[in-house]
């Protein structure tokens, strides 16, 4: 008795042409919630403006930066998406930034619970994301796929 397998949608199958994974160096979760206040209302918040950067050679530059906030029940930040519309020219501490540029980084103990997933999806909404020109950790081009199959599915 043989057993057929489903049909894998197109959808399940493509990648979108998002780029492969590379090796990137993550940035603490403490370095990139810093800059914004301790507390605050729960949930999802949006905000753009000027943010500091610590550059390798001293000191510190700034860069606008459009940010999406996630807070836990209390009012602390447990995952921040960082989008850097303009880049940053020069080197800092953990990366260079390409303009369109974002990354998503949730606290530790908050991982795995939709955090990334709702940032993505409302850092899209609000400002538009390019999924095309990123240096993805293999989480974060997971997540990417994820919410790209999701946004289309309907076209399936």
């Amino acid at each position: 008795m043989s057993t057929t397998q489903p049909e894998n949608s197109l959808l399940e199958l493509t990648d979108f042409g998002l780029p492969t994974s590379q090796v990137t160096v993550l940035t603490p979760f403490k370095n990139s919630a810093r800059g914004y206040p301790r507390r605050g209302p729960s949930g999802i918040s949006q905000e753009s403006g000027l943010r500091s950067h610590p550059v390798d050679c001293g000191g510190e530059t700034s860069a606008i930066v459009i940010a999406t906030t996630y807070r836990n029940e209390s009012g602390a930040i447990v995952g921040v998406l960082h989008q850097y519309p303009g880049g940053l020219d020069i080197r800092v501490r953990y990366a260079n930034k390409k303009p369109g540029e974002y990354f998503i980084i949730v606290h530790s103990s908050y991982r795995r619970l939709g955090i990334g997933g709702a940032l993505l999806a409302a850092a899209d909404e609000k400002w538009g994301l390019d999924f095309w020109h990123q240096d993805y950790s293999n989480e974060g081009r997971a997540l990417a796929l994820k919410y790209l199959r999701e946004r289309f599915s309907s076209l399936n």
